[in-house]
């Protein structure tokens, strides 16, 4: 019995020295040789994030790691310091964007749906410039899992909204082309500016002359002796939104800088546009 007690005594001498040194080279792994630049990034509030528990990833992969919270001079914004990892570096450059992905339920469904289970993350899309940065202003618009995609942002005003929504959908001709990303009333209070997020595969369709209104389920023209009924698509009833078309080519939104488009009333006869948009 002695024997065996004195074997036990002596490999546990021997594992608890090989235990240490393999918690301390995980440590030092994580602290030292896989961490990359640190990165400040400013959120307007600070929601979940918490300090060494909400991550960083980029489709899906772990890119980096929240490592301090606190509220700038200011105590106006939310200072996120986030620790990239060695082989991400690079995602700290000028045209990288961040985002919070949070559980948003809606009639479209529900975006961030992970989130429920695995807590809130911060999103991020890596720019291509060679230029490096390291403070960051987190992107405020209304973002979505297809936001991998390039954007580009209008903003639509219009006099007074009630049947509008953050995420409901862009239309061109009834194909979804992006979406509605804030809403917001104007600095002077006598409007509401709808700001729309349109992916850049479709910013041709978009020119100085295109015109937006809002997507209705029900059309009716109720006269003395006769009415009509039209009843919208499926999609309209349940998640309404905003519709565009393009009478004329003419500028391109790419080449417009601060234009505002007012929504209007549907054109009557949009749906004999054909302009060529190809130019």
């Amino acid at each position: 019995m002695a024997k065996k007690v004195e074997i036990f005594v002596k490999l546990i001498t021997y594992l608890v020295p090989i235990l240490v040194f393999s918690i301390l080279f995980y440590v030092i792994y994580q602290k030292v040789i896989r961490h990359g630049p640190m990165i400040k990034v400013d959120f307007s509030e600070a929601h979940s994030i918490q300090i060494a528990k909400t991550k960083v990833k980029y489709k899906g992969v772990e890119v980096g790691l929240v490592e301090n919270i606190k509220l700038n001079t200011e105590r106006k914004l939310v200072e996120v310091y986030i620790r990239l990892f060695r082989d991400y570096e690079a995602f700290a450059n000028k045209e990288s964007q961040f985002w919070l992905v949070k559980p948003n339920v809606s009639v479209h469904g529900v975006q961030g749906f992970e989130t429920l289970f695995q807590g809130q993350y911060i999103k991020v899309k890596p720019g291509l410039s060679s230029e490096q940065q390291n403070e960051f202003v987190a992107n405020g618009e209304y973002m979505t899992d297809e936001d991998e995609d390039d954007r580009i942002f209008l903003r639509l005003r219009t006099d007074f909204v009630n049947t509008l929504d953050i995420g409901d959908p862009l239309t061109f001709r009834g194909k979804k082309v992006g979406y509605i990303s804030k809403i917001k009333i104007d600095s002077t209070g006598r409007y509401i500016d709808v700001n729309v997020a349109i992916y850049s595969r479709y910013a041709n369709l978009f020119r100085a002359s295109t015109v937006f209104w809002i997507r209705k389920a029900i059309k009716a023209d109720l006269g003395l002796f006769s009415s009509k009924i039209e009843l919208g698509s499926f999609d309209s009833m349940m998640t309404g939104g905003l519709a565009a078309a393009t009478p004329r080519a003419n500028k391109k939104i790419t080449e417009i800088k601060d234009h505002i488009f007012w929504i209007k009333n549907e054109p009557e006869k949009w749906k004999e546009w054909a302009p060529n948009l190809e130019e």
